[in-house]
């Protein structure tokens, strides 16, 4: 019987992080109508679709504080709760302002779902939460499959407003889940430990000073590139306007990278324990993938299903970021593992950061402003940030140290790239 009511508790708050993960992939799916309906060239687009992100950042070293003091339930409810009244701000927007503050507010909650899950997975099972946790992400990777072809045939039906009213709705539904039936293990304790600002500063610092730190943290930021930016923002807009495809062809094919990813990192996370060189994986995972990308850019007409193909091999071939998460564990300190954790989390979400309103950028670089229709030749200039990203990712990894010895067995190999605060 407990057994059963942990796992009733963590699934019920997955669906917090699928959720999450649903909002920050929607505006993909949506996008077509969406800048027409709010006259957005692709910078302005762009540049709302990143407040997400920028909310993430800002919000990711006080979600730890407030975790370390706070039960996870009241966090959840909070967070998810502001998560809620950003959907609805963003199917009410009129202006780029309106829009970009609102799904900023949805963005918040990202900050703490995870690590709220993580929270939880530690209490009920303290014995086996990596397992508990590669579950969760599972659920929660399926929030970025949801938000593609479900959503576009939804907004075909009743629109793009009526949408995200119903996804405002999903998520109060969650929220009476989670009121329902979360709450931490009563064996679970806080153990809150307080230094002083001097000693803060010296821990911070010489987490900043480790080389390794920031070639993984940079490793897996540019590995994570697609999914965060073809998946969340530009894919059923090269997919409709370069291939011709119908939307729901569109966003089905864009769901075959976060698809990839379900099955890529727990893969890479089973090998990652078997194989002692993980560095060969991370070169080949880089490899594979800008080899995928690159057929991807210069196809010139390609069947949907052989294009769906190609966005899952690039899906499962990017996941050997995963790999990256415990190698920076082994190589920090012991009482400084959480902070270069927090580090790396900081350079994964920052350069997504940048990247989007980057790519918006460049689409719109050299391009009439009166049309929201690109041509191939705009999106090559703004893709070639993705190839770029994986050369130097292969030159990371050829750079990269690995130390001999085995990650411990509860080691969290199978952590999300967007959920990279998890051992913070």
């Amino acid at each position: 019987m407990y057994q059963l009511r942990a796992w009733g508790i963590c699934i019920a708050a997955a669906l917090f992080l699928s959720y999450e993960l649903m909002q920050f992939h929607m505006l993909n799916s949506l996008s077509n109508v969406f800048m027409k309906s709010l006259h957005l060239n692709a910078k302005d687009f762009s540049i709302i679709c990143s407040t997400y992100l920028l909310a993430d950042v800002i919000c990711l070293i006080p979600a730890g504080i407030i975790l370390d003091r706070c039960p996870a339930r009241s966090v959840i409810l909070v967070s998810l709760g502001c998560c809620i009244v950003g959907t609805v701000g963003l199917a009410y927007s009129e202006t780029f302002f309106q829009a970009a503050f609102s799904h900023f507010l949805t963005g918040i909650g990202n900050a703490f779902c995870f690590l709220s899950c993580m929270v939880l997975a530690s209490s009920w099972f303290p014995r086996k939460s990596s397992f508990v946790m590669s579950m969760i992400i599972t659920i929660g990777l399926l929030g970025g499959v949801v938000a593609q072809v479900p959503f576009s045939v939804l907004a075909e039906k009743v629109g793009w407003v009526k949408t995200l009213q119903i996804d405002a709705l999903l998520g109060v539904f969650i929220w009476i889940v989670n009121f329902l039936f979360v709450y931490e293990s009563p064996k679970y304790k806080r153990r809150v430990h307080f230094h002083s600002f001097q000693v803060f500063t010296q821990e911070l610092f010489s987490s900043l000073s480790s080389s390794q730190t920031w070639k993984f943290g940079l490793y897996t930021a540019f590995m994570n590139l697609p999914l965060m930016i073809i998946s969340a923002m530009i894919g059923n807009l090269y997919l409709i306007q370069v291939h011709g495809y119908e939307v729901v062809e569109a966003s089905w094919v864009t769901s075959m990278i976060p698809l990839g990813s379900i099955i890529g990192f727990p893969l890479y996370g089973y090998l990652g324990d078997y194989i002692y060189n993980k560095r060969s994986l991370m070169i080949f995972g880089a490899t594979a993938s800008f080899a995928s990308f690159l057929i991807i850019l210069l196809s010139d007409s390609m069947p949907v299903w052989s294009m769906a193909c190609l966005f899952f091999s690039l899906g499962i071939f990017s996941a050997s970021q995963v790999l990256s998460y415990p190698m920076i564990v082994e190589y920090a300190p012991q009482k400084l593992r959480g902070t270069c954790m927090g580090i790396a989390a900081i350079i994964i979400m920052g350069l997504p950061l940048i990247g989007q309103p980057l790519t918006g950028y460049l689409l719109d670089y050299s391009h009439s402003c009166a049309s929201t229709f690109y041509s191939k030749e705009d999106f090559l200039r703004a893709m070639l940030i993705f190839p770029i990203g994986f050369l130097i990712s292969i030159l990371l990894s050829w750079r990269l140290k690995e130390k001999k010895q085995t990650v411990s067995s509860d080691m969290p190999v199978t952590t999300s790239p967007i959920y990279e605060t998890a051992l913070k």
